[in-house]
């Protein structure tokens, strides 16, 4: 009995310890119990504490091993004086930032190597596009720039063309008498020789004996349709392909050379507002003689001179062109050569043909 006894109180002992080694076991701040069989002496019981430091906090480790009939028990328990869940989060913190810069490392390991041909690749579409956008825009500057030669090239050859065609017209021609048949002849006593030689039979006679510019303007001197008109209403009512003009001789007291200028615009507005299509001719005034020239005064052919070069600028050689006819009859001092003049003003009659021959061969023929 009394050996029943101490086997039951053991046993009792025994499964107490087991009991308070599973509680153990379960307690918080124990992490794992490893248990194992090994041949020890019954009865035995050993302990064991590890006290270690690590990442700055201490960790115990116990190992206790009891005996029962011929084997051993074994368990571990590992503390960290509560703070294990700490610790594991700390580790897990650890662990995630570790995980996160590995894969920021592993990104930038990435951007590294694979973008750079990415980035090469991107590289090359993009010099590749802008080569193709730089040749097109090569190639349709180069279209418009040969556009442009072309525009410019047929622009050039249109102005040769109308130059060509101006000069052509612009050139005097030869012509015979019947190129005056639609002429206008407007002017002084000069002209009115001209029309009482009967050279050109089929011409119109605008003049008068001692008008001057002034005169043309205003004074009613034309008898046309059985009534005296201006020349502005002679004009209006009659259409002429040619218009001759030669005034100043009588004006040469009348006003300095701006207003005769002036004077001689008015009189050519008028003759192209009548006579819209018409060639107008200025012709030069015929010089006086040497002997009846007054130098001191007004009446001399320096003064002369002048006022046919300010006519002479307003022309412009398209409608309205000037014609020397002062040089026909004029001597090498600039003067009338007394021998076409018995007065030093007039032409004598013989020597008209020497202008209407001149007129011949300085005419302007307008292609119809």
């Amino acid at each position: 009995m009394k050996i029943m006894g101490k086997a039951l109180l053991l046993t009792l002992i025994t499964g107490g310890l087991t009991a308070m080694l599973l509680l153990i076991i379960n307690q918080p701040g124990t992490q794992r119990a490893v248990m194992r069989l090994a041949d020890v002496p019954d009865g035995s019981q050993t302990t064991h504490k590890d006290v270690s430091e690590k990442n700055g906090m201490e960790k115990t480790t116990e190992t206790r091993s009891v005996t029962n009939s011929g084997q051993q028990m074994v368990y571990q328990s590992q503390k960290d004086d509560g703070q294990t869940g700490t610790a594991d989060k700390k580790n897990v913190t650890a662990d995630s930032r570790n995980g996160r810069q590995a894969a920021d490392n592993s990104d930038t390991a990435y951007q590294k190597s694979v973008p750079k041909s990415v980035e090469a690749d991107d590289e090359n579409r993009g010099k590749s596009e802008a080569g193709r956008i730089q040749s097109s825009e090569s190639g349709n500057r180069q279209a418009d720039g040969a556009d442009s030669q072309h525009k410019n090239r047929v622009r050039q050859k249109k102005e040769e063309q109308k130059k060509e065609e101006r000069k052509k017209q612009s050139t005097f021609h030869k012509v015979s008498e019947n190129y005056f048949s639609d002429a206008v002849f407007i002017g002084d006593s000069r002209t009115v020789g001209m029309a009482e030689s009967g050279l050109l039979p089929e011409a119109v006679c605008y003049a008068k004996v001692g008008i001057g510019i002034g005169g043309l303007l205003s004074q009613r001197f034309i008898f046309q349709g059985g009534r005296m008109l201006t020349l502005a209403q002679a004009l209006q009512e009659r259409s002429f392909g040619k218009v001759y003009l030669m005034i100043g001789i009588n004006d040469m007291s009348a006003g300095d050379t701006e207003w005769f200028t002036e004077k001689y615009r008015q009189l050519l507005e008028l003759v192209r507002t009548t006579q819209p299509e018409a060639v107008i001719y200025i012709q030069g005034n015929i010089p006086m003689g040497y002997d009846i020239q007054d130098m001191s005064g007004a009446l001399n052919n320096a003064n002369l001179k002048r006022r046919n070069d300010a006519s002479r600028q307003l022309a412009d050689d398209r409608d309205i062109f000037y014609l020397e006819v002062e040089e026909i009859y004029e001597d090498a001092g600039g003067n009338l050569n007394p021998y076409f003049s018995s007065d030093g003003l007039h032409i004598r009659p013989q020597y008209y043909p020497l202008w209407v021959d001149y007129l011949q061969h300085h005419a302007i023929v307008r292609e119809t």
